[in-house]
């Protein structure tokens, strides 16, 4: 398992270092990641049919890995969190404060990072010195969307495209069992993924309205260039 972890975390950080070039933003990257993927998807069940969500689950857990695995994996918060420990470390007034503050006790640097990325409310280290240091690191993460990726997405969202989904698959021609299976797979996924984090709901969101409509909207296509 663990040479997968790392397999995967290798293959993310090439993401990340292309779509960096443009945006480090974490949604930025899942939705360039996802599209992506969605389109070789399309491309590669002309050719394989019976691979049912095969792909689209491998892609799924290889997303939530990545989410958990932030910190190691992106360059911007890596130098964030190191930064804050280092500076921690090198003071024992400062880390007091933060001890007092998150109630952990002899943190090693791991624990201190993991502690300040999962942390949901930052605005407990108001006045909590050096202040300046704590907005540095909030505001970072805040720029790369990091807790809005990390945390569970509404059900409402899910909730929502479960239903566009529906619509889709009523305004399709050919409606099978096949099809009808696929939807309701495609709907536990959903759920499960906003349950999870925003972050693996959005790869499954991006995947699922891409298999639906442009799938819909090829199978027209070459529908329209038969009959011309």
């Amino acid at each position: 398992m663990e040479p997968l972890l790392i397999l995967n975390d290798r293959v993310w950080e090439a993401i990340l270092s292309v779509t960096g070039n443009i945006s480090d933003n974490l949604i930025f990257t899942i939705f360039f990641a996802s599209g992506a993927f969605s389109l070789l998807l399309l491309l590669f069940r002309a050719r394989v049919k019976n691979v049912f969500l095969i792909p689209e689950g491998i892609y799924l857990i290889s997303l939530s890995a990545m989410t958990r695995d932030i910190p190691v994996i992106h360059e911007r918060v890596t130098t964030a969190l190191d930064t804050v420990c280092t500076i921690l470390r090198q003071s024992g007034d400062y880390m007091d404060g933060f001890l007092n503050v998150s109630g952990l006790k002899n943190p090693s640097d791991a624990e201190i990072a993991s502690y300040l990325y999962y942390l949901e409310d930052p605005s407990i280290f108001e006045g909590v010195q050096p202040s300046m240091l704590y907005e540095k690191l909030f505001s970072t993460l805040d720029q790369i969307s990091v807790h809005k990726v990390i945390h569970p997405a509404s059900l409402l969202y899910a909730i929502i495209l479960i239903i566009i989904l529906f619509v889709f698959v009523l305004g399709t021609e050919q409606i099978s069992k096949k099809l009808w299976t696929q939807y309701i797979a495609q709907c536990v996924i959903l759920i499960l993924a906003a349950q999870y984090n925003f972050g693996t709901f959005l790869g499954a969101a991006v995947i699922s309205l891409a298999q639906f409509g442009l799938g819909q909207a090829i199978y027209h296509h070459r529908k329209q260039e038969r009959e011309a």
